[in-house]
């Protein structure tokens, strides 16, 4: 007996969950006879299932035909993205075009399109068209040096003052280099030369001459700084002071002892509006601390030397680590400092210390850097003030053959990669900015080439474009031209504002002048038939295929005796045997179908109904159809593609008229007057017919009369509003609402049937209980 549910018992009847008790004291198969009583209902929610698996089927498959002769259309059709359309006269006009023998091919390319004509041509007086352009004339950064250094400077160069570490980068490695004078190394400054240029040798290697990869020179007493090769990038900075991070997050010990030294004693401390640099010194002379108490004490000392004691910030304990407090009402912050000791005593210019410019560094933090100051006005006047702050922003303006554009920017919060961007990005500046790493140099170049081309570029406050050397001064450009001789000694020059160019069939590309004095450059054109041949032939290989794949939808005939799986004879079958069932019950799906034949039938006609006006047809260049029955209509090359080869030679304007003669009514409104399309199929070329008959099919936009092609009325187009809209897709929604009305009705019939064999259950049960008292009653008698 199978049990679907639990049940308990009570005194002398009992109470039992009889719901959907199956059989416990009838002895009857309840789920068998349920599932038996409701078999038509739920064979008749199968056979709906099934439709709707057929009609899913059945989209696919349209939707498999739709994209074949989608594929067929862009190939052979689509004038937008085709290079093969059989509508363009260009697709017929094959020509090349080729440079003598002996001609330079650097200076000028030519390359034959449709309307070409063969012949030989001269190419003389040949100019490139040109870009206004203005561009820097040399570095744009000054040199970097130090100041002069004096040997008191020298003498002040110890470790014990923080003072003798540089940082120096060069191509991304950066280096921290010590300057060893505890004990009077370096008494001058060629000493200070050599020990600096010695490890810099060890820091980034020598070349094969034993030349430094970063040069230092005694120059007038200043260190000056140059690299190698000029794609070098360095840059020097002294070692960013870590004490705000370090001196607060270690836990000195016995074993883990904190070492105070010249990269971690100091951090800037800003109470109220107040900022100040507080340096730890060693305590009692000792610089490592093994208790938190002495480096709690060494931090007061500081900040009580800055600020005063009494400050209302205290140095404090806390798990092991020092802390900083502060008295109610006070505000106080840290952060870090940079040591620019060893900076100080050399005097290095903070805003000028790489030989390339830091593109993303704040213009206030470079400007000194440049060979003019950014914010020196052309009077001398200055936007900068005493105390650092700007009085106006960088200003200037970039006029284009499209207008002027004013741009404005706040030294203190731009970079020059901003700058950069916002130029480019501009439509009326219609200019390109850049910056040549190697040169060390920026360009300004108009986006278009021409006579009209043109920049001026003005610096109306502050001198930041003069400074790049791009400023004060106009560019214009200049059209390119070439003169073509014939070969009856005929010339014409053409005249264009760029450098590529089509005329008369021929298309030019200009790479550079022509040297003064240089003998023409000679071009032949000739016929060249095997391309049009070539995508002639192409296209009745794809057309047989084509209708091949449509002939065999609407040929397949269906087995009826394979049908879409049901559930239940699913879960009785092997994954293998599903899929092989399902492959046959998918065959014959269109068989017959009349939107494929009609579109097939008219295909068939297209290629042979005459063209109006054309006196050629494809039987007359050497394409026929087979005269095997079993081919169904496809085409063959007559003789192998000869007689093509051959009408492509000796009468190219006529096959060209046969595929792309066009009619001057156009397809949206012969598509809503029968009259109208009548006209229109005469007058068209074999090309616009099966544009035609292929839209009629698969069109996504409405015609004259709102109606898309007959396949997407069908099954639609993924990715299209047809995909839910199609008439296959309606009838699953209508299956759809049948299969959930017909599930309510069978789910409740199931229930009833179940309600009335637990009734009788439960009846049977009564019966048994007392029919069993009623035994014990006579035995207890006896």
């Amino acid at each position: 007996m199978n049990f679907n549910s639990s049940s308990s018992t009570s005194g002398l009847q009992g109470t039992t969950n009889y719901s959907r008790l199956t059989g416990m004291i009838s002895g009857f198969d309840t789920d068998a006879l349920v599932k038996a009583a409701l078999s038509k209902d739920q064979a008749r929610i199968d056979k709906i299932k099934q439709s709707r698996e057929l009609n899913m089927w059945m989209i696919d498959s349209y939707r498999d035909v739709t994209s074949s002769l989608q594929s067929f259309y862009n190939q052979f059709f689509d004038n937008v993205t085709s290079t093969t359309s059989l509508k363009l006269t260009s697709t017929f006009s094959s020509y090349t075009a080729a440079l003598v023998a002996g001609s330079p091919s650097d200076v000028i390319s030519v390359t034959a399109v449709g309307g070409a004509k063969a012949g030989i041509y001269s190419l003389s007086n040949i100019v490139a068209a040109t870009y206004a352009r203005i561009s820097t004339g040399a570095n744009v950064t000054n040199t970097v040096e130090t100041g002069v250094i004096s040997q008191a400077d020298l003498d002040t160069i110890k470790s014990s003052s923080y003072n003798n570490i540089f940082r120096i980068t060069l191509n991304g490695k950066t280096v921290d280099t010590t300057l060893d004078n505890d004990s009077g190394q370096i008494s001058s400054v060629d000493d200070l030369v050599s020990q600096l240029q010695s490890k810099l040798n060890n820091a980034f290697g020598t070349d094969s001459l034993g030349n430094g990869k970063i040069k230092v020179e005694n120059n007038g007493g200043r260190l000056k700084f140059t690299t190698l090769r000029n794609t070098d990038t360095f840059s020097i900075g002294t070692v960013n002071n870590e004490g705000a991070g370090k001196l607060f997050s270690t836990v000195p010990s016995g074993t883990t002892p904190f070492e105070l030294n010249g990269g971690n004693n100091q951090f800037d401390l800003t109470i109220g509006t107040t900022k100040k640099t507080i340096t730890v010194q060693p305590l009692a002379g000792n610089s490592t601390f093994t208790t938190a108490d002495d480096l709690k004490a060494a931090i007061q000392n500081g900040i009580d030397a800055a600020f005063g004691a009494g400050s209302g910030v205290t140095a404090d304990i806390n798990n092991g680590k020092v802390v900083l407090k502060s008295d109610a009402g006070v505000n106080f912050y840290t952060g870090y400092t940079p040591n620019g000791a060893t900076n100080a005593i050399l005097q290095i210019d903070s805003s000028n210390t790489s030989n390339k410019v830091d593109l993303n560094a704040k213009l206030s933090n470079i400007g000194t850097g440049f060979t003019i100051d950014p914010f020196k006005n052309s009077d001398g006047t200055s936007i900068k003030n005493a105390d650092g702050t700007f009085s106006n922003n960088i200003e200037f303006t970039i006029t284009s053959s499209k207008g002027t554009s004013t741009f404005s920017f706040d030294p203190a919060t731009t970079s020059i990669n901003d700058i950069i961007r916002k130029v480019n990005m501009d439509t009326t500046a219609n200019a390109t900015m850049t910056y040549d790493i190697t040169t060390n140099s920026f360009k300004i170049q108009a986006k278009d080439s021409g006579a009209t081309s043109k920049l001026d570029i003005v610096d109306t406050s502050g001198g930041f474009m003069s400074s790049l050397g791009i400023a004060g001064t106009g560019a214009v450009g200049s059209d390119a031209s070439v003169t073509v001789t014939g070969e009856d000694g005929t010339s014409m020059t053409i005249v264009r504002p760029n450098n590529s160019f089509t005329y008369a069939g021929l298309t030019f590309n200009i790479s550079k002048d022509m040297p003064a004095g240089a003998d023409p450059i000679k071009v032949t054109v000739a016929s060249d038939t095997s391309k049009t041949f070539n995508t002639i032939k192409s296209f009745v290989d794809q057309y047989n295929a084509l209708i091949d794949k449509l002939n065999s939808k609407i040929s397949e005939k269906k087995d009826r005796s394979y049908m879409p799986l049901t559930e239940n004879q699913k879960a009785s079958m092997t994954t293998d045997q599903i899929e092989k069932w399902e492959a046959k019950a998918k065959t014959g799906l269109l068989h017959g179908n009349t939107d494929i034949q009609n579109t097939l039938d008219r295909l068939r006609s297209a290629l042979y109904d005459s063209v109006e006006g054309v006196g050629i047809s494809l039987y007359s260049i050497g394409i026929t159809t087979s005269k095997d029955y079993k081919q169904k209509g496809k085409l063959v090359l007559v003789d192998d593609g000869a007689k093509l080869k051959e009408a492509l030679a000796n009468n190219p304007e006529e096959v060209t008229n046969l595929f792309t003669a066009a009619s001057d009514k156009s397809y949206y409104d012969a598509s809503g007057d029968s009259a109208i399309k009548k006209e229109r199929y005469k007058e068209s070329g074999l090309a616009d017919r099966f544009s035609d008959i292929i839209q009629d099919a698969i069109s996504t936009r409405p015609n004259a009369k709102g109606n898309t092609g007959s396949l997407i009325i069908k099954a639609g187009q993924v990715g299209d509003v047809s995909e839910y809209t199609n008439s296959l897709i309606k009838e699953i929604t209508g299956f759809d609402k049948t299969i959930a009305d017909l599930n309510v009705k069978l789910t409740s019939k199931e229930n009833t049937l179940y309600a009335k064999y637990a009734n009788m259950e439960k009846m049977l049960s009564q019966m048994s209980s007392q029919s069993n008292w009623l035994a014990s009653q006579f035995s207890s008698g006896q």
